[in-house]
């Protein structure tokens, strides 16, 4: 029997980090008293952004630990059956399929106490509005890489995994050369503090980043559980 479960650190408001689509209102509205904007206006960003959520089918908050103040996930799975080694192994196994050279993203590994400390990264891609004064208005394919620090730690039948400190490293051409640039996920926030025209941009990438991180920690459980079938032929 698999069980699975996904704590989450959150806390409702963190200096320059909003988390909730309700606290990011609150900024539009603080914009507004401070009369950045119109009452029109006002209308038109509230009407918006309850589009924008309703469109992506939700706010993509991420958990802090309350304490540091970091993003933070953290999963604990139970995997009955398998022993610390079998878990060990499988974990180190698809470090490497994921990550290429199991040595570039390695940074600590201990059986005895069942430690491994790892870099990770993914890279993803959003469609991204931009103006250009040939074309003012054109979608651009925007590719992104969010690397983040993995802690695990491991024994029988159970492990526990952090993701911590993701940052994201933006891709762009200048001079026909590939260049990128790395900021901490929580500088997208808050979205609403931004131009209207770029709320759907950072929620795109914001959602991109959220779902890789789901989807390594999923893919990852599915590999270790699939050791028996691996093994029979």
């Amino acid at each position: 029997m698999k069980k699975a479960i996904l704590i989450l650190l959150l806390s409702l408001s963190l200096a320059g980090f909003s988390q909730t689509s309700e606290i990011e209102l609150e900024r539009v509205k603080a914009r507004y008293e401070k009369n950045e904007f119109s009452a029109e206006q006002y209308q038109v960003m509230g009407k918006e952004w309850n589009r924008l959520i309703a469109y992506f089918g939700g706010y993509p908050d991420f958990p802090v630990n309350q304490e540091n103040k970091r993003i933070e996930y953290v999963f604990i799975d139970t995997l009955s059956g398998f022993t610390k080694k079998e878990i060990f192994q499988r974990i180190k196994e698809y470090t490497a399929i994921n990550f290429g050279h199991i040595s570039a993203v390695l940074h600590y590994e201990d059986y005895e106490s069942g430690k491994l400390i790892l870099k990770g990264s993914f890279e993803d891609y959003y469609t991204k509005e931009v103006s250009w004064w040939v074309n003012p208005s054109k979608e651009l394919l925007t590719k992104i890489r969010c690397n983040f620090t993995v802690e695990i730690t491991v024994k029988d039948e159970r492990f526990k995994m952090k993701i911590t400190d993701p940052m994201v490293e933006h891709y762009f051409y200048f001079n026909y050369l590939e260049q990128s640039s790395e900021m901490p996920l929580s500088s997208l926030y808050p979205i609403t503090d931004s131009d209207t025209k770029g709320w759907e941009s950072r929620l795109k990438e914001l959602l991109a980043v959220k779902n890789g991180i789901m989807n390594y920690s999923n893919s990852q459980l599915a590999y270790i559980l699939n050791l028996k079938q691996d093994n029979n032929f």
